[in-house]
C-alpha cells in the first residue's frame, strides 16, 4: 500500500500473540523470553514501511479478563486460557519500546483494545481523516465509515464497508446487532438458539436494527424464510439475553483517549533509552535501525517531545 494513509490504528495484542506462537524462542540477557517482542517489532517495522501513516496508535488490552464486559456477563471470554505471564511481560515491553520510539500507545483499564481503536477512530472521523484498522477481529467492521479500511495484515486484502456487506450480508452499523443475534464463538457470546449467520443477516436486512426487530415481532411470521413462524416466540423468550449480548458486541467510542488527531503523530524518540532497551532485551541492532528509519521515512516530519 504505497499511498499515504492518514491514520493507522493497530490491535497490538493480536500481533503480539501471533509472534508469540510463530517466532522461535529468544532470551534476553536476563534469560527471559523476548521472541514475541522481537516478532512484534518486526511486524511494526513492516507495517510502517508499507502504510506510511501520518498518525499511528497501538492499542493494547490492559485488562486480560475482558474489562467491563466480564461484569456484564461472567461467561465473556471465560473459555480462553489465561495469558502466559511471559507474554504479559512482553506486552509491557512492547508498549515501552513503542513509547521510546515516539509512538502513541493506548492501554486503559476496563477497556479492550477494540474500544480504544473505536474511540481513536472517532477522533479521526471528526477531523475528516480516514482510518486503516489493523486487526483480525471482525467486530471492528462496525467502525468502518465510507473511506475507512480494515486489514488483517498480510493475511487478506484491506476492505471497507463493501467488504462487510459481502462477508456478512449486513451494513457496518449492523454488525453489533448481527453478532448479538448469531453469537460470537471467539468471545463466548451465545446467540439466539436456532439463529445462525444467514438468519441474523436476513432479519437485519428486513428490519434494520435489533430495536425495531424486537418491537415488530409479529411481522416476523410473514417473512418468506424457513422457520419464520417460530421466530417471534424464540426472540421474545431470549429478549433479555439479546440486550445483554448487544452490550457485549458494541464497540465503545467514548474511552478516554486523546481527543485531537495531532496527539497521534509520531514524536522524536529517545535514542539513549532505545539503545539501553535494545541491549537489555537482546534486540538486533539492524531491527532497531529499521524501525527508526521506517518511522522517519514513513510518517513525515516528527513532532517534538
Amino acid at each position: 500500500m504505497a499511498a499515504l494513509i492518514p491514520a493507522v490504528l493497530v490491535d497490538a495484542s493480536i500481533y503480539l500473540f501471533r509472534a508469540w506462537h510463530a517466532w522461535p524462542e529468544r532470551l534476553d540477557r536476563d534469560g527471559q523470553p523476548v521472541h514475541a517482542l522481537h516478532g512484534f517489532l518486526a511486524f511494526l517495522a513492516e507495517l510502517i514501511e508499507r502504510t506510511h501513516p501520518r498518525h499511528l496508535a497501538l492499542a493494547f488490552d490492559a485488562d486480560p479478563d475482558g474489562g467491563f464486559r466480564r461484569r456484564i456477563d461472567p461467561r465473556y471470554k471465560a473459555h480462553r486460557p489465561p495469558t502466559p505471564p511471559a507474554l504479559l511481560r512482553q506486552r509491557e515491553l512492547a508498549r515501552e519500546a513503542a513509547g521510546l520510539l515516539g509512538l502513541r500507545t493506548l492501554a486503559i483499564a476496563d477497556f479492550e483494545a477494540d474500544d480504544l481503536i473505536g474511540s481513536a477512530s472517532a477522533v479521526f472521523a471528526r477531523e475528516g481523516l480516514p482510518s486503516l484498522l489493523i486487526s483480525a477481529d471482525k467486530d471492528l467492521g462496525q467502525l468502518l465509515g465510507p473511506c475507512d479500511r480494515l486489514w488483517d495484515f498480510d493475511r487478506q486484502r484491506p476492505f471497507g464497508p463493501e467488504g462487510v456487506r459481502e462477508r456478512f450480508g449486513v451494513e457496518p452499523a449492523q454488525i453489533a446487532d448481527y453478532l448479538a443475534l448469531a453469537g460470537d464463538a471467539s468471545d463466548n457470546i451465545r446467540g439466539v438458539p436456532g439463529i445462525g449467520a444467514r438468519t441474523a443477516a436476513r432479519l437485519l436486512q428486513a428490519f434494520g436494527d435489533l430495536e425495531r426487530l424486537l418491537a415488530e415481532l409479529p411481522a416476523l411470521a410473514r417473512l418468506s424464510m424457513r422457520g419464520a413462524r417460530r421466530l417471534p416466540d424464540v426472540l421474545n423468550a431470549h429478549r433479555a439475553e439479546l440486550m445483554r449480548n448487544r452490550l457485549l458486541t458494541a464497540i465503545r467510542r467514548d474511552a478516554p483517549v486523546p481527543t485531537e488527531a495531532s496527539a497521534y503523530r509520531p514524536r522524536s524518540g529517545d535514542t539513549v533509552g532505545l539503545e539501553a532497551f535494545a541491549e537489555r532485551h537482546s534486540l538486533p541492532h539492524r531491527l532497531l535501525l529499521r524501525l527508526i528509519a521506517a518511522i522517519e521515512r514513513g510518517t513525515g516530519p516528527l513532532s517534538g517531545p
